[in-house]
């Protein structure tokens, strides 16, 4: 379903049953680093909806212009930067929260990774919580003083500000992700690595809209695929 195409009060329908983990960056700093956790479980519309799960979904300099995107008029990025999964789950109860991600990790990460091929290390790392920031950043409502707009921006076609090595949490595992039930896709008839899944979220390989809705579906039928594969193993069924 198109986000565009939600009931006007499809927000209520979510409001405390859903998590969402965005990444809120100092705006007063050029740098992508030391963004606060910001978990989010209501809305006030259900465009404010709309904007966080385009804040978690988007790919920087495809979806804008950008390499972050703006949620109540703060500058974002998704969750699976800075939010551990206890983060996410009430009360930090992750045994009775269905945690999902979309990145490979723990692990397989390093057992599949190919230095070779990404030239950088796989390495699924956490983020140690002493260096985690819960208290929200004050940032300016003038976005034009913003310091962060002025390096952020792409510096042309598929380029993007680079985030570094960092590879979400594997504390605490994820019950679906990457690999863990279906082997990571094929593309353009090679079988994709680790270490590509994880660049190519932030950078798809791609160099046409044609190719970019192609990779998109690549993406989305693996989700599916996953999440199906959860489902069965838990004896659940569950068609879409």
């Amino acid at each position: 379903m198109l986000l565009t195409n939600l009931d006007a009060n499809a927000y209520k329908l979510v409001n405390g049953k859903v998590r969402i983990g965005l990444s809120q960056l100092d705006a007063t700093k050029p740098s992508l680093d030391n963004s606060a956790t910001w978990v989010v479980s209501s809305w006030n519309s259900t465009q404010d909806l709309v904007d966080a799960l385009t804040a978690t979904d988007m790919i920087p300099c495809f979806s804008d212009t950008t390499a972050f995107s703006i949620f109540r008029n703060q500058p974002v990025v998704d969750g699976g930067f800075a939010n551990g999964f206890e983060d996410l789950c009430p009360g930090g109860n992750t045994a009775n929260c269905i945690k999902v991600a979309s990145w490979v990790t723990g692990p397989l990460a390093d057992q599949t990774c190919d230095h070779n091929v990404c030239g950088a290390s796989c390495a699924s790392v956490d983020r140690p919580a002493s260096s985690k920031v819960y208290q929200l950043y004050d940032n300016p409502a003038d976005r034009s003083s913003w310091a962060i707009n002025a390096v952020n921006k792409c510096q042309g076609t598929n380029t993007i500000v680079p985030m570094g090595a960092f590879i979400p949490q594997n504390s605490t595992l994820p019950d679906i992700y990457p690999g863990k039930y279906n082997n990571l896709p094929m593309w353009k008839g090679k079988q994709v690595i680790a270490c590509q899944w994880q660049q190519w979220a932030m950078q798809p390989p791609v160099t046409s809209d044609a190719e970019l809705a192609e990779f998109f579906q690549l993406t989305f039928d693996q989700g599916r695929r996953d999440a199906l594969s959860w489902c069965d193993e838990q004896g659940m069924t569950l068609a879409f």
